[in-house]
């Protein structure tokens, strides 16, 4: 048999933000990407194991024996086709470095946001010459899909489907976590923590202290560079209660009132000591 050509399609989101019955519809997505080789699938096994006739009351413990014969050969064929999907979920807490492999139902008890390193969710599909796989990882660093198969046209079908259910939960924050959107954040703030240190520096002796302007643009590049700040402020996954909102959300409230007193002081300053 010859080598079958795998089709590849990875796709990242920059942020996601959802329930835990968000999380069963992104695994409900996945699954469903399968629905077509399941339906091809049950419908070859229909045709191939029809069901049996009912006995007669009459019957012969021979025609029994083999009735019951036909129906474990039908049950026996019915798993095997079933075996040809496989999946599985699994995740792996921040504090504890021990992966847990079970059913997402089994699993959301345990997922909570501020915790996980990651959750990672597969289905697969194997028979004879056809390989299909497709699959969704929440990390702390990223989220995204990969998709592989035999069948270009389902890999890319698929890769867009399982895109656009991630891009549905994406937060209103996601642009400051993007590449550009990161460095106008940490360019804006370190540009505001630099003017308040110049006022502040500047009203000691009524001269410019040039070693405090440097000196605050260095301390606040640091803290926007911090992955753990930024990952505090604007976590990649974000996992919440239905009847809350998102963290990041709640964070960057905070740091908004916060620059916007910065911002009124050393407008006040201004206006007080030209």
């Amino acid at each position: 048999m010859p080598a079958q050509h795998v089709t590849t399609e990875s796709r990242r989101a920059a942020c996601w933000a959802g329930t835990h019955a968000d999380l069963e519809a992104v695994s409900s997505m996945l699954s469903d990407c399968f629905k077509d080789a399941r339906q091809r699938e049950r419908s070859e096994w229909e045709a191939a194991n029809l069901v049996p006739a009912e006995l007669k009351a009459d019957a012969t413990s021979i025609e029994k024996i083999t009735a019951e014969h036909l129906r474990l050969i039908r049950e026996i064929r019915r798993i095997t086709k079933d075996d040809r999907f496989t999946g599985y979920c699994c995740f792996e807490s921040a504090d504890r470095p021990m992966e847990v492999m079970d059913n997402l139902e089994e699993m959301l008890p345990s997922l909570n946001g501020d915790q996980i390193k990651y959750v990672h969710m597969r289905r697969r599909y194997l028979r004879d010459d056809t390989w299909m796989r497709a699959s969704v990882y929440f990390g702390r660093q990223r989220v995204g899909v990969l998709v592989e198969g035999t069948n270009p046209a389902w890999v890319q079908s698929s890769a867009e489907l399982l895109e656009k259910n991630l891009r549905a939960r994406r937060p209103k924050w996601a642009l400051l976590a993007s590449g550009w959107g990161y460095w106008v954040s940490q360019s804006a703030f370190g540009s505001l923590v630099a003017a308040v240190a110049w006022r502040v520096t500047d009203g000691l002796d009524g001269t410019p202290s040039w070693w405090g302007l440097v000196g605050a643009v260095f301390i606040s590049l640091l803290a926007v560079g911090n992955p753990k700040f930024m990952e505090w402020l604007l976590p990649t996954v974000d996992i919440y209660a239905p009847a809350s909102r998102p963290a990041g959300t709640t964070h960057l409230k905070w740091v908004g009132v916060m620059v916007v007193a910065a911002v009124l002081g050393v407008v006040v300053d201004i206006l007080l000591r030209g």
